[in-house]
């Protein structure tokens, strides 16, 4: 059959180029070779031509159709955490109608690159960079760089706690405040929570463009950072809910109406399977809106390929032993009590 269509296709650029321009060697032999570019045994689209990009954490397998099998049936057992199902669809738009798969039929579904390796050099690397706003204003950016393979991260839950209380253990490298939670003296935390296992605070519809930061026992999926919608907790051993999404495939993910400037505080994944913990503070000349947090971490040359908003304002906190130190006894931003951290600390 696909011998069929290259010679339709091949057909078809030929008789367009040689309407519009004399058909000469140098103008026939690419046209051939972009026709010849079809694949014999499968077909190339560009969503999953985007997802195979280097600089995409995710690249794409085929599979072929069962008796059997179900589009939905599929999407549930072999996308995990990674896309939604209206994306899933979209992976594989070439299938005119989902509800009457063939035998056969090639779809295509996401996988994630392989894992970093645990390497002694270059585990953890802190940065900061400059970000200046349309009006003049200067504010600092500060992101840690983490290799998951060398670490383990974890959310701690506490009723009340700062930076303070994270950093007494001598394992932590790193942390930064987590999500959102109830005001009051429980510091119950709203969406949800897992730590070690445990589910603390179940998923939360309330809010819109929400997306979970997770870690899992499933080799296949480790960690990631997914959009609520295709989130399941299966394999699932820490997870963390907040709002909204900041970063999607390395570009803003949309244009936000809050307008309030405040100190920001995010987590996200670059490209080679890195960890991102990005933060910034207020200062005498205002915050950062959430449009222009997103702004600054697409443009600060990081990498970066999703990141999720945390808990911002005066809950943002973050410690980088021995690189990041805004005050004088401590690595930290901010002083408020809050309910949770996302906790980086050596194996030993």
């Amino acid at each position: 059959m696909f011998y069929y269509i290259r010679i339709i296709v091949i057909s078809i650029v030929l008789l367009t180029v040689g309407c519009i321009t004399p058909l000469t060697s140098k103008r026939l032999i690419p046209c051939i070779k972009f026709a010849r570019g079809i694949p014999q045994n499968k077909v190339s689209f560009p969503s999953c031509n985007s997802l195979n990009s280097e600089n995409s954490c995710l690249t794409c397998t085929e599979y072929k159709v069962k008796s059997g099998d179900t589009f939905y049936s599929l999407y549930c057992t072999k996308t995990t955490r990674m896309v939604s199902y209206n994306e899933f669809i979209e992976l594989n738009n070439h299938i005119k109608n989902i509800n009457s798969l063939e035998p056969g039929d090639s779809l295509y579904f996401p996988v994630k690159k392989t894992a970093l390796k645990s390497e002694k050099n270059n585990v953890l690397s802190f940065m900061e960079k400059e970000y200046i706003k349309l009006d003049g204003s200067k504010f600092l950016l500060y992101i840690a760089k983490i290799n998951p393979a060398q670490y383990k991260v974890h959310m701690y839950y506490g009723k009340g706690i700062t930076i303070e209380d994270i950093k007494k253990s001598q394992k932590t490298v790193a942390a930064i405040n987590g999500g959102f939670f109830a005001p009051g003296e429980d510091f119950h935390p709203i969406g949800l929570l897992i730590s070690r296992g445990k589910k603390i605070n179940p998923l939360t519809d309330y809010w819109d463009n929400s997306g979970i930061f997770y870690i899992t026992t499933d080799p296949k999926d480790p960690y990631g950072i997914c959009k609520k919608e295709c989130f399941y907790d299966t394999d699932v051993t820490e997870a963390l809910q907040s709002f909204p999404i900041l970063i999607w495939n390395k570009k803003p993910y949309k244009e936000y109406k809050d307008r309030e400037e405040a100190s920001r505080s995010a987590i996200g994944l670059d490209s080679k399977g890195n960890i991102l913990l990005i933060a910034t503070e207020s200062t005498i000349s205002g915050g950062l809106t959430l449009n222009e947090f997103a702004r600054a971490i697409s443009t600060a040359e990081w990498d970066c390929e999703r990141a999720l908003n945390l808990d911002g304002g005066s809950s943002t906190q973050m410690y980088i032993k021995g690189k990041l130190s805004l005050h004088s006894t401590a690595g930290l931003i901010g002083h408020d009590r809050v309910s949770n951290f996302i906790v980086v600390q050596r194996e030993r």
